[in-house]
């Protein structure tokens, strides 16, 4: 299993929380550099924090089509809305947090993405099947 993690944030504190977690060769950039740093490091894992980032769902699709199968993680606001979550699910993210969700369970979160489960929260799970039945019946 590789353990390469970039991250994409202007929140130092966040990058810093991360170079604390063991086993993570984890590289720290500013999302507008994240096309140089998917070449040059081949995450296995980008954790992209979205937090007051209007380009967020453009990013996710440029870091799909720059390195396709990159598992994404979002950082997002508490009150991120439930719509905008699953455009951004529809786009190729496999798992997000909220910014205090961050602070206890980042690193069983990576892992997980690392193992290719997704990491959502159970009301997103019934959403996300509720919107995708109604997509296959019309």
């Amino acid at each position: 299993m590789n353990n390469r993690v970039l991250c994409l944030s202007n929140d130092n504190g966040l990058a810093a929380r991360l170079g604390t977690l063991d086993g993570l060769d984890l590289k720290h950039a500013s999302p507008s550099h994240a096309q140089t740093w998917l070449e040059s490091i081949h995450p296995d894992v980008v954790v992209l924090d979205i937090r007051d980032d209007s380009a967020a769902l453009t990013r996710i699709e440029a870091l799909q089509r720059w390195q396709p199968g990159v598992r994404i993680l979002l950082i997002v606001d508490e009150q991120e809305d439930d719509q905008v979550l699953l455009r951004f699910l529809f786009a190729g993210v496999v798992g997000y947090i909220t910014h205090l969700q961050a602070q206890r369970c980042l690193h069983t979160t990576i892992v997980a993405l690392q193992q290719n489960q997704a990491w959502l929260p159970r009301q997103m799970v019934s959403q996300l099947i509720d919107t995708i039945t109604t997509l296959n019946k019309n």
